[in-house]
């Protein structure tokens, strides 16, 4: 079953892709619209780019938040933040990275009941990493695709034009709200949808969600990252849109590596974060890289 629906998927997608892009400019994924859609139901539930095309999406809860929660949204002091920190660094920012508690993590993100100090080591090895004068963190503890999407269309995307874009989002769509991958991959997509439509000129790279343990939702996560790699493999026309996944790291190895790799079988460890960014995020954000799905762990 899993190999009809990852078939179907890649199979709309190519077809998708295939129609006219606006003349405007063929980088960007836009397409002619308005246009009828004869997507079957059995799509609608496989193939979220097509749900996005014939508007689908609209009130999809992977896509959508709620009114209250869109109000508690913009008071929230994290997304707040980081709206200022866009409006500082704008068009200086070479890399933004972008998702849920695995990118708040790399700007120190702490919260109760967290190893704080392994965090903070955590945030100094990203740092010594990736120049934190160029680079952006936009990430927030339980943030789902709805939330992501809800803030990049609030100021968190506003005068940037970095040379990459990261997107790590999706874990929580399993964790909280229990989702079918296929919802899932409607909210990916969607965030998908509007980085690269507001940020034309960068490469946009898609992170597979990382395996957890206990291993409740690893099916899942598996279908769903195995739908984003057919994606990026149908945008590849387009030369914009990548998939890196990091998740064999986690699985390599003997059982007390992989329980060292992370610190509560959800967020890597310092050491999960050293291999994931040295062995998986670096060569696939080497400047001037424009296949990054060739150069990472499987």
């Amino acid at each position: 079953m899993r190999g009809f629906w990852t078939w179907l998927c890649s199979a709309v997608l190519c077809v998708l892709l295939a129609l006219p892009v606006t003349e405007a400019d063929s980088s960007t994924v836009a397409l002619r619209g308005p246009r009828p859609c004869d997507c079957g139901d059995a799509l609608r539930a496989a193939a979220s780019l097509c749900v996005l095309e014939c508007g689908w999406s609209s009130g999809h809860p992977a896509v959508n938040l709620s009114e209250a929660k869109a109000r508690a949204a913009a008071l929230n002091p994290v997304h707040i933040e980081h709206v200022k920190e866009v409006q500082q660094m704008g068009a200086r920012a070479k890399l933004v990275v972008i998702g849920d508690s695995l990118v708040h993590i790399l700007d120190n993100g702490c919260w109760p009941g967290s190893n704080c100090e392994e965090i903070k080591k955590i945030t100094n090895l990203f740092r010594s990493i990736f120049n934190p004068n160029e680079t952006l963190t936009l990430g927030m503890c339980g943030d789902q695709t709805q939330d992501v999407q809800w803030r990049l269309s609030h100021g968190e995307l506003e005068g940037l034009a970095p040379e990459h874009a990261v997107l790590l989002v999706g874990a929580n769509n399993f964790l909280l709200s229990d989702m079918p991958w296929q919802d899932a991959a409607v909210g990916v997509s969607a965030v998908l949808e509007l980085l690269l439509r507001k940020l034309p000129r960068t490469q946009v790279v898609v992170l597979g969600v990382l395996p957890q343990r206990p291993a409740t939702h690893n099916f899942a996560i598996a279908e769903l990252n195995e739908f984003l790699g057919n994606t990026a493999v149908a945008y590849g026309q387009l030369a914009r849109l990548h998939f890196v996944s990091c998740g064999q790291l986690f699985v390599e190895g003997d059982k007390a590596h992989q329980r060292a790799m992370t610190m509560d079988g959800i967020h890597p460890s310092l050491l999960g974060y050293n291999e994931m960014l040295r062995r998986c995020w670096v060569p696939a954000l080497r400047p001037g890289s424009a296949r990054v799905a060739s150069a990472t762990a499987p």
